[in-house]
């Protein structure tokens, strides 16, 4: 399974490609995190989840990732998003 994942995000995310994770990003995983992150394409954020505060703990974030924070804010041009792990019931771009 963990081939085909790999396979099926390296088939759809480019090197260069910018990709937002939002937390979660490894659970009970069979090899060490760092070994999946050397084979995923992409400049990767990491938002971080309530399951990634363990394998964070292991590894050398910046070595993987261009940022790890809770909460990130980006725009298509036209629209604000706001992106974070967990649900939000209010924000500063309102409703």
């Amino acid at each position: 399974m963990d081939a085909s994942l790999l396979e099926n995000w390296n088939s759809c995310v480019g090197l260069n490609d910018t990709v937002y994770i939002l937390g979660d990003l490894f659970f009970r995983n069979m090899a060490p995190a760092q070994e999946y992150l050397l084979k995923l394409n992409g400049k990767k954020h990491l938002l971080i989840g309530n399951h990634d505060k363990d394998w964070m703990k292991r590894i050398a974030l910046p070595d993987f990732f261009v940022s790890v924070t809770n909460m990130f804010e980006i725009s298509d041009g036209s629209h604000k998003i706001t992106l974070c792990h967990y649900p939000l019931m209010t924000w500063n771009a309102g409703c």
